[in-house]
């Protein structure tokens, strides 16, 4: 009885497997309609692959342009009723990581400001 828990505490363990970095996202992984979860608000977006940007909630929407260099996504808009040529609108980037759901997680580029953004693609019957 000795002999076998001495040979258990001898024998190795197996290697505990360490958790798996984060995948960036790419700009495939972005083009499509989406839930966006933004600061805690839910808006609903589309990031089409010529690289036009439309995003509205129940009161209002914003368009522009979008583009993902090295995992960042980068997005300039403006308030969709805008049309004055003064206006350019701004630009907001996130850090886009892929969860294993195909959801994107990313967190505003923004020195210190905290805003966290999910992405969940919608499914084609609710678009």
């Amino acid at each position: 009885m000795h002999l076998s828990l001495a040979l258990c505490v001898l024998i190795p363990t197996a290697p505990v497997p360490q958790p798996k970095a984060p995948h960036s996202a790419i700009r495939a992984d972005v083009v499509g309609c989406w839930r966006m979860n933004w600061a805690g608000s839910t808006w609903f977006a589309e990031f089409t692959d010529d690289g036009q940007y439309s995003c509205w909630d129940e009161r209002s929407g914003w368009v522009g342009y979008w583009q993902v260099d090295n995992g960042v996504l980068t997005v300039r808009e403006r308030p969709a009723q805008c049309h004055s040529l003064r206006y350019s609108g701004h630009a907001w980037s996130v850090r886009l990581t892929r969860t294993p759901h195909r959801d994107l997680d990313g967190a505003a580029q923004t020195a210190n400001s905290g805003v966290l953004l999910h992405l969940s693609r919608m499914p084609l019957a609710s678009r």
